[in-house]
């Protein structure tokens, strides 16, 4: 239509727009409203993350609102799924008693009000900083990593429990190790710092933090040590007899043979060949 003449334009709102434009609108309007649905959808999937991994450390308060956050979620998702109807039954020229456009729109400007005036009421919700005095810590059963392999990797792999800390640093020491001991992110073979901040709620800055003064280690040598750790328990499982070694190697989440063979010889003293033939020899 923008490649049409002032005169064109003209004569087609006296005399009616197209065909297919009507039903290219029709589809058009589809997609926009299924986007809405796919995005209420993943925004109630982040609330529920982000309340698991931050129970602990959010006032009762603050959880109050996340539940009607969540709500304000679910509303939307109903509002979406009406529009999507409507759009359907355009695009079907079904004409039925009521017009779920209108409810669509109606239901979005009362709920984008409402909304509106929550967050003013409640800017904390959306603030990193934490009123101290409203939260409450709970003790965490703190859990070490199994040692790899005898002292050698025991020394790289355990993280020491002994020293002090203050009661924060321990929370979000333990929401970390608790993430990355019960969900095994390391095994992803692209795994990204930003992966971490997503998924545990903690911020890039603290949980780089977290990994030098308490895992005593960079984010990729930590993950390292644990896909370490995973390939050896393949190989005594093993699944190296019905595998290759380099799949094993992507199985325990290394991206290359060639990282997996020097982060081995490293860790260990041997290579992972002659680590599977030491294995063979103790059976």
């Amino acid at each position: 239509m923008l490649t049409l003449s002032g005169e064109e334009k003209i004569q087609m709102l006296r005399n009616g727009f197209p065909s297919w434009f009507y039903t290219f609108q029709s589809i058009f309007n589809l997609l926009i409203i299924v986007q809405g649905v796919f995005y209420s959808i993943f925004s109630l999937r982040t609330i529920h993350h982000f309340q698991y991994f931050r129970k602990r450390r959010l006032s009762d308060f603050q959880l109050s609102s996340l539940k009607w956050l969540r709500l304000f979620v679910i509303i939307n998702i109903f509002l979406w799924l009406s529009g999507t109807t409507g759009a359907i039954l355009e695009i079907l020229g079904i004409d039925i008693f009521i017009d779920l456009f209108e409810v669509f729109y109606f239901g979005l400007t009362v709920l984008t009000l409402v909304l509106g005036v929550f967050t003013i009421q409640r800017p904390e919700l959306f603030s990193e900083k934490e009123d101290v005095r409203s939260v409450v810590f709970e003790p965490v059963p703190l859990k070490t990593p199994e040692p790899v392999i005898e002292k050698l990797v025991k020394e790289e792999v355990e993280i020491s429990l002994k020293e002090e800390k203050p009661e924060s640093n321990k929370q979000d020491y333990s929401i970390l190790a608790t993430y990355i001991e019960n969900e095994k992110p390391y095994l992803k073979n692209d795994l990204k710092m930003q992966d971490l901040v997503d998924a545990t709620g903690l911020s890039y800055k603290r949980i780089s933090e977290l990994l030098n003064n308490d895992f005593k280690s960079s984010f990729y040598d930590v993950m390292n040590e644990y896909r370490l750790k995973e390939s050896i328990r393949l190989m005594k499982a093993n699944f190296h007899i019905q595998h290759t070694l380099t799949h094993l190697a992507e199985k325990a989440g290394f991206n290359s043979k060639t990282t997996f063979n020097r982060i081995f010889k490293k860790h260990t003293g041997q290579t992972p060949t002659e680590y599977i033939q030491s294995l063979e020899l103790c059976e």
